[in-house]
């Protein structure tokens, strides 16, 4: 288990996501790390917990140039085979964990880096270039990912309570708890006024050039439809 949490769009110091981390600090207690570009007011800040890695996985992590930045946690299952593959392509590791494919796969693949993804996971990726910003779920949300956007920025944690310490509203919402008691609650709310979660098995892709963004599935489950079969018993058949 791990933990994250990202600005951007709004300048964030080193010392105020400092402050972020320690509030989800028992996430991650091997290690923290932060990155940031307070040109483009972009900061990722991360704790770890070693497991995959112990010695080169620091996080946050970075492609060659730095063009592109994720924090992720979780695991990725069969990440050796991606990974060999990518550096087939020419892609360069700089780790030898499994978060790093997230950058090898967005590098050759865009968001449909998605389709190649299996596991437990939630990431935040900085696309530099194009100052995008991607962040996904997993299939069945078994990691947490709430966002909060605020006029032209928007920040991620792995637990809501880190937005507190960025000193962003946390509030409790009467319509929102409600809405959580419902039998089928709305997969993006939370219990707190502003605050939502990216759904299991959805992405998303923000803009900070033309500060548009939507939340959008990239996996659901598929029921074919079975073949009708007509069954010729009789009823007294059918009932012994």
């Amino acid at each position: 288990m791990c933990g994250f949490v990202v600005s951007v769009g709004k300048s964030i110091d080193r010392a105020s996501m400092h402050q972020a981390l320690s509030s989800i600090r028992y996430r991650g207690p091997d290690e923290t790390g932060i990155w940031d570009n307070p040109r483009h007011n972009v900061c990722f800040g991360h704790v770890r917990l070693n497991i995959i890695d112990l010695k080169t996985g620091h996080q946050p992590i970075t492609n060659h140039d730095e063009s592109l930045v994720a924090v992720v946690n979780g695991e990725f299952y069969g990440y050796q085979a991606i990974r060999e593959s990518l550096a087939k392509d020419g892609y360069r590791f700089k780790t030898a964990s499994d978060s790093e494919i997230i950058l090898g796969l967005y590098e050759r693949h865009g968001v449909r880096a998605l389709q190649f993804l299996r596991g437990e996971f939630a990431f935040v990726l900085w696309d530099e270039k194009n100052r995008l910003v991607f962040a996904a779920r997993d299939y069945f949300g078994v990691k947490p990912l709430f966002y909060l956007e605020e006029k032209d920025a928007i920040y991620f944690a792995s637990e809501a309570k880190a937005f507190k310490a960025l000193d962003l509203p946390l509030s409790f919402g009467e319509e929102n708890f409600f809405q959580a008691l419902c039998l089928i609650p709305h997969p993006e709310e939370t219990i707190f006024s502003g605050i939502k979660q990216i759904p299991p098995a959805n992405y998303l892709i923000k803009s900070t050039l033309s500060h548009s963004g939507k939340v959008q599935a990239y996996w659901d489950f598929n029921y074919p439809k079975a073949k009708a079969h007509v069954s010729n018993l009789s009823i007294e058949e059918a009932a012994s």
